[in-house]
């Protein structure tokens, strides 16, 4: 018997005892696939379809904003105490952080504007990382010394 008998016979089997996992004809050197697989394989392309449409959406609604962000070293006790601080204010385009500036300088928080948001985001890491390198060195070195706060 020919192979493709050999598949039309075990589906009309498959028909007949309804068995639920019917071999598809497939190619040579391929992996069969079976019926209720199929059906599992369209509906997660269907819904990466759907993904790919909704992620596109999302990224010309975002391409349509000028997000903007605010970093430097700036503490809020500081703040609260008015003491001079200056930050630098970033936008993809410098006309939003200029109006960012307008928006929130005072005459002792200071805002510096500029475009280079990947700079600004960059030094407010390392600063973070400089931050808690000089707390851990302080803590250690008033231990040493015998001061507590208790």
């Amino acid at each position: 018997m020919r192979r493709s008998k050999r598949v039309i016979t075990a589906c009309l089997v498959a028909t007949l005892f309804a068995v639920p996992a019917v071999p598809a004809l497939s190619p040579k050197n391929t992996a069969v696939v079976y019926a209720d697989e199929q059906d599992e394989i369209d509906e997660i392309k269907e819904k990466n379809k759907q993904r790919e449409a909704e992620k596109s959406e999302v990224q010309e609604t975002l391409s349509d904003l000028n997000i903007s962000a605010v970093g430097g070293p700036c503490i809020c006790s500081e703040l609260i105490g008015r003491h001079l601080t200056m930050v630098s204010c970033c936008a993809a385009e410098l006309t939003t952080a200029q109006h960012l500036k307008k928006l929130l300088n005072t005459d002792y928080y200071h805002l510096q504007p500029t475009t280079d948001v990947i700079g600004v985001e960059c030094a407010v890491a390392i600063k973070n990382t400089y931050a808690v390198g000089v707390a851990l060195a302080l803590g250690m070195a008033e231990r040493e010394a015998g001061i507590t706060d208790a």
